[in-house]
């Protein structure tokens, strides 16, 4: 969330990323949460990678578009 708030988005979403590939069939209320606080802190931007994370992301952890 701090590279997005630097304006670092395309990294931001590559950081972002790289924890749902660690995270993807892990079963846990607080990485649930914390996918969530992600998705929601980068939905606000409108990049190309940020979509697709967020796309993912939502797919992944279950989270409504």
């Amino acid at each position: 969330m701090i590279l997005a708030e630097r304006g670092e988005l395309e990294q931001a979403a590559s950081t972002a990323e790289s924890m749902l590939d660690r995270t993807e069939g892990m079963e846990s209320e607080r990485l649930a949460e914390r996918i969530e606080s992600v998705t929601t802190a980068l939905s606000a931007y409108e990049t190309q990678p940020v979509k697709a994370f967020v796309a993912r992301a939502r797919q992944q952890a279950g989270i409504p578009l």
